[in-house]
């Protein structure tokens, strides 16, 4: 089984003890501190490079979220931390999914440039193949 499926697949963590709200919070601000601090902004990367880099630094926050929310379920009715929580974790992913679309475009323009130099390879290599039987 895969990291990721054993993230979503495990049963949720047991509920820690009563907490407050504030630690909650105090909480989820260290976990997107502690991410925050990975992600290199020196702008020296191509669009995709730095996609990648993003994603990369973005299932770590993910996966931490996940688990935030994960250890309210069955907690009776949520309050505003779960619901920040929820929404913190729908912003991750809602940011790793559109790495993935930058690097997913960048790679499809440059198969298709891929593409159509093979094509001009073939068409070349059948125009010397029919130039070379006339001769």
């Amino acid at each position: 089984m895969s990291p990721h499926d054993k993230v979503f697949a495990s049963t949720p963590p047991a509920p820690l003890t009563a907490e407050t709200l504030d630690s909650r919070v105090r909480r989820l601000a260290h976990i997107l501190a502690s991410c925050r601090r990975d992600v290199d902004t020196s702008g020296q990367h191509t669009s995709e490079m730095a996609a990648l880099q993003h994603f990369s630094t973005a299932l770590p926050l993910v996966q931490q979220l996940t688990a935030e929310v994960r250890s309210r379920v069955g907690n009776g009715n949520w309050d505003s931390g779960d619901a920040l929580a929820a929404r913190l974790l729908l912003d991750a992913m809602t940011s790793a999914v559109r790495s993935c679309r930058v690097v997913t475009n960048e790679t499809t323009s440059r198969l298709i440039e891929v593409e159509r130099t093979v094509n001009r390879g073939h068409a070349f290599v059948r125009r010397e193949e029919a130039s070379g039987r006339k001769t």
